[in-house]
């Protein structure tokens, strides 16, 4: 496993980053504190893939925003809430949808059927990609740092399913602290 990982890790951080993105980019720093992957290869990774996702979702609602079924999304609560943020603050929403679990998908594509600029969308979007897998990927190797300066050397399957666990329990309760944020919002 160890020599598969140090092989693909890289590409398998890529790839698992468009479904899962925190729990894979975390994942990816835990493989770093491992030196199974380079921390830049699964920064690079994580940039990436949200990068490379969030811009297909842009010129997904760009190319798409005058036809009816997108014009029947644009009234769902989710994508109004999307859109009013990113007009009142376009810039920051760009850094902030990338931290917001759920957000991820709708944003980019609310983003899309406004006025902004391909080009001023990709550069923040590649600013924001960026800063996110950081964020995530040092979180991640800090989670190893800390499983083991608490349990001592670890193995690397106690390492992966240590990690998943704790990121996936970060991102069940920032998960929650949004539906409560949008329920507060709304009640």
């Amino acid at each position: 496993m160890e020599s598969f990982l140090a092989e693909y890790g890289v590409l398998a951080i890529l790839v698992s980053a468009f479904f899962q993105g925190e729990l894979a980019v975390a994942m990816g720093g835990v493989l770093a504190h491992q030196d199974l992957v380079s921390i830049p290869g699964a920064v690079g990774a994580g940039s990436l893939a949200a990068f490379t996702s969030s811009q297909g979702f842009f010129f997904l609602g760009r190319s798409l925003r005058d036809r009816p079924f997108v014009r029947r999304m644009m009234t769902r609560p989710s994508f109004a809430r999307a859109r009013s943020l990113f007009e009142r603050h376009p810039g920051g929403f760009v850094f902030g949808y990338h931290f917001i679990p759920g957000f991820q998908a709708v944003s980019p594509l609310a983003i899309g059927t406004t006025r902004i600029g391909g080009t001023r969308f990709a550069l923040l979007n590649a600013i924001a990609s960026f800063i996110w897998a950081n964020s995530f990927t040092g979180l991640g190797y800090a989670l190893g740092n800390s499983m083991e300066f608490v349990l001592g050397e670890l193995r690397l399957i106690e390492h992966l399913l240590l990690g998943f666990a704790a990121a996936l329990a970060l991102f069940l309760i920032a998960r929650r602290l949004v539906h409560r944020w949008a329920l507060a919002d709304h009640g």
